[in-house]
């Protein structure tokens, strides 16, 4: 049995079929993870001729790597640092919303999750109708809430009002909530935060559900007139270092992630 960080017990294996479903499909994905943060990157300054040796990570949305996840964090930030000062210019006083769904089984419909995100867009993107929706430029961030049993999404939103709320809640079908007012200069780290934050991940079967439904799926929209920043580096990789050439079998990652997801406690 395993516990919780509620105090829920479970059996090891949820409602979710076998680890060999997503094996095969994931594995090259897990064994990044398990190497995460091992090998070295090799750079130099094409103008300056100086040299830098920096940790490779993984940027996976299941690594619970302290450092990984400040590297996602400012991947993302470097990304989107454009969109996300021009909210902060254009939206007075920016605003948090959630808009959640309903509780659902597992497995995770992925199309599901696809389809509320296109909905959400709609539905507030005034572009697309002027009597409702969001009064300013807006972004949305993606959050899947796992539990024991059970699954359902947060969409959290950025913006500085909706307009005819009421027509809001109706097309959206479900629960929406005002959060807080953000502060002044405090959007990058409001939002940047779903670009590393994991969930609570019972065991290692949640970890490969959840990743067979994130894996090359668009978690952030910014519905703003303005390109995102692509920034030409000054620094050249020479080589890569260390690491692992091989990958884990399947007896040695049930092993790993048995202990990996167990040993640590986040969320």
């Amino acid at each position: 049995m395993v516990t919780t960080k509620q105090g829920d017990s479970h059996p090891l294996c949820p409602p979710l079929g076998t680890l060999d479903i997503y094996y095969d499909e994931l594995k090259d994905v897990f064994d990044k993870v398990a190497y995460c943060g091992d090998g070295r990157l090799y750079f130099v300054n094409k103008k300056t001729g100086e040299m830098k040796v920096v940790p490779q990570f993984c940027d996976n949305r299941v690594c619970l790597n302290p450092e990984c996840m400040k590297h996602r964090r400012y991947k993302f930030l470097s990304e989107h640092g454009n969109q996300i000062a021009l909210l902060d210019k254009v939206i007075i006083k920016p605003k948090g919303w959630v808009f959640s769904t309903k509780t659902r089984r597992y497995p995770i419909d992925k199309e599901f999750v696809k389809e509320r995100f296109r909905l959400l867009i709609h539905v507030l993107d005034r572009s697309k109708h002027k009597g409702y929706g969001s009064v300013t430029p807006f972004s949305a961030h993606l959050e899947i809430k796992l539990y024991r049993d059970h699954w359902y999404l947060h969409f959290h939103v950025v913006s500085g009002g909706v307009l005819n709320l009421k027509k809001v809640r109706e097309l959206w079908g479900y629960v929406i909530k005002y959060m807080d007012a953000i502060a002044p200069k405090r959007l990058g780290k409001y939002v940047s935060k779903y670009a590393s934050k994991v969930p609570y991940l019972i065991s290692m079967e949640y970890a490969f559900e959840y990743l067979r439904v994130v894996y090359k799926l668009y978690m952030h929209r910014f519905i703003i007139s303005c390109p995102r920043y692509r920034p030409v580096s000054e620094w050249i990789l020479l080589e890569m270092k260390g690491g692992s050439n091989r990958s884990l079998t399947y007896g040695e990652m049930k092993r790993f992630f048995g202990k990996y997801f167990s040993n640590n406690d986040y969320g």
